[in-house]
């Protein structure tokens, strides 16, 4: 029954995955419990869609609290030990509109120029091991790697919202339908599912839709991220008077959010807020670094 659902066996697949056969960019597979994880979440995708909560649920009851990055038990919801926390590239200070480090509250460029949204949080810089995760997530559909990225960014939240109301509902950011079909998933909904259940925020996947192909924004220009985007997303049904929380895994020059923010405020939206579990940060505020937040809360 395992072997028909996965297409092979699962000796098979870890094997494989322990040998370094694993096509999914960033993998890392130095550990066996780790690299037991992540092909384990991997298969998840070849399971019917029907029977995914079922074996989601399976497996974090059988494989929970071990760090992904050493090998070792957490003892933690976000399966990683406090010395592989401590040691990721966190953004501790930062632009509350943009979410770039930045000493002051709102950096210059946003005083400048506001983005269509009125917050934004993103926990981890891109960069390291954030990368490997991500990398994981987006195109080989880690599910565990989803539930630790989306622990760290709902437990961020949670500190920023400390004293304010969080958002009404929180929108995954849409794939178009021939990436969903190719890869199976949507990174961001994935993302989505955990930091919605953490926060208690109901979540909306089918309102948002990206109506028109893009091509890849890795590698494009601000100026033609911003023209590859424009009219790409379209909002069904209003969104009233409702505040929106924007879930998306990786938040470069914040094109891809500003489209979909920009069709909500369309839709009615009374506010958005955006929250990524990265942010690429700029070799200009890169050495904008500040402790004060303990991630072992997360």
């Amino acid at each position: 029954m395992v072997d028909s659902v996965l297409g092979e066996s699962l000796p098979s697949l870890l094997e494989r995955t322990r040998r370094g056969g694993c096509d999914v960019r960033g993998c890392e597979t130095a550990h066996s419990a780790a690299t037991t994880y992540i092909a384990l979440s991997r298969c998840m995708r070849r399971i019917p869609r029907p029977l995914r909560r079922v074996a989601d649920a399976l497996l974090w009851a059988l494989l929970p609290g071990h760090c992904l990055m050493c090998d070792q038990a957490s003892e933690r919801r976000a399966d990683l030990c406090d010395a592989c926390s401590d040691a990721l590239p966190w953004i501790d200070r930062a632009c509350v509109r943009c979410a770039l480090p930045s000493d002051a509250s709102y950096c210059a460029d946003c005083q400048r120029r506001p983005p269509p949204f009125e917050r934004a949080i993103a926990p981890l810089e891109y960069a390291d091991a954030t990368i490997a995760m991500v990398h994981r997530l987006k195109f080989g559909g880690s599910r565990i790697d989803a539930r630790v990225l989306g622990t760290l960014l709902a437990a961020r939240v949670r500190t920023a919202y400390a004293d304010a109301p969080l958002p009404d509902v929180i929108v995954p950011v849409p794939l178009g339908r021939a990436r969903l079909l190719r890869r199976g998933h949507n990174q961001a909904a994935l993302l989505a599912r955990w930091v919605g259940a953490a926060l208690a925020v109901p979540i909306d996947y089918v309102s948002c839709a990206r109506i028109r192909h893009t091509t890849p924004q890795a590698g494009l220009s601000r100026a033609a991220r911003l023209h590859n985007l424009a009219g790409a997303f379209e909002v069904v049904g209003s969104f009233a008077e409702r505040r929106v929380g924007i879930v998306d895994d990786v938040m470069t020059t914040g094109s891809t959010v500003a489209a979909v923010a920009r069709a909500l405020r369309v839709a009615g939206a009374a506010s958005i807020d955006v929250w990524c579990a990265a942010r690429t940060v700029p070799a200009s505020h890169s050495d904008v670094r500040a402790r004060g937040i303990d991630h072992r809360d997360c």
